[in-house]
C-alpha cells in the first residue's frame, strides 16, 4: 500500500485478506506512500473473512492508522493481542495506539492512480487530515521501523510503509497492486 497527497477527490462487511504480495510504499509531499490500517481497541483478535460482494451490508470496516513499535519476527504468534499481522502472517508488529479512525474517514473510493495502478483514495475530516499531518511528520523525524504507519482494517495490516514527510491535505491514496474488485471492495467497506 501506499499512499500519496493529491488534488482530486475523487461500503462492508469486514475485509481481510484482501491484498497478497509485495507492500511497498513511498512517502513524499507528492507522492506519498503509507501503510494505514487499524482494528478496534478493544477486540485486537484474530481476522475476519473476507467479503465477497463490493455492497456493504453492515457499518463501515474499522481502519485505523497506527505507528509502529516494532517489527516483529515472522514467526510471531498472531494470535496474541498485541500482536498485529498481514495477509498470510508474512509480516508482523507491535503497534502503538490508533492516530487515526474509521470517524476520521468522510469519503473512500476506488479509482485509477495518477501512476496507473488502482488505489483507494480517502478524504479525511478536517481534524483527521490536521492529525494525520502532525503524524506523519512526527514519523518522518525517525528511523527503521519506528519510522512506518500501519494501515488495519479490521484487526488486520494491510500496508505498514516507511514515512519521509509530512502528508498535508487529507486526501490519501492507499494501493497495493490491488485489482479494480479488490479496490472497489475495500473503498465500500471503509466508505462511511
Amino acid at each position: 500500500m501506499a499512499a500519496s497527497g493529491r488534488q482530486q477527490r475523487p461500503r462492508n462487511q469486514r475485509l481481510v485478506g484482501i491484498v497478497a504480495g509485495a507492500l511497498v510504499v513511498l512517502i513524499g509531499l507528492v507522492s506519498v506512500s503509507v501503510v494505514l490500517l487499524a482494528g478496534d481497541d478493544t477486540d485486537d483478535s484474530a481476522p475476519r473473512e473476507p467479503t465477497e460482494s463490493a455492497e456493504p451490508t453492515g457499518p463501515p470496516a474499522e481502519i485505523a492508522f497506527r505507528p509502529v513499535l516494532a517489527k516483529l519476527p515472522k514467526t510471531a504468534d498472531c494470535s496474541k493481542p498485541d500482536v498485529w499481522c498481514t495477509p498470510g502472517h508474512t509480516e508482523a508488529y507491535r503497534l502503538g495506539p490508533a492516530e487515526l479512525r474509521t470517524p476520521d474517514i468522510v469519503e473512500a473510493s476506488a479509482r485509477l492512480s495518477d501512476y496507473g495502478p488502482w488505489v483507494v483514495g480517502i478524504t479525511l475530516s478536517d481534524e483527521g487530515a490536521t492529525q494525520f499531518e502532525a503524524v506523519t511528520r512526527e514519523l518522518a523525524d525517525k528511523t527503521g521501523a519506528q519510522a512506518q504507519l500501519a494501515v488495519v482494517v479490521d484487526g488486520v495490516v494491510i500496508s505498514a510503509p516507511l514515512v519521509q514527510a509530512a502528508i498535508p491535505g487529507g486526501e490519501i491514496d492507499i494501493s497495493a497492486d490491488f485489482t479494480q474488485a479488490a479496490a472497489e471492495q475495500l473503498a465500500a467497506a471503509i466508505d462511511p
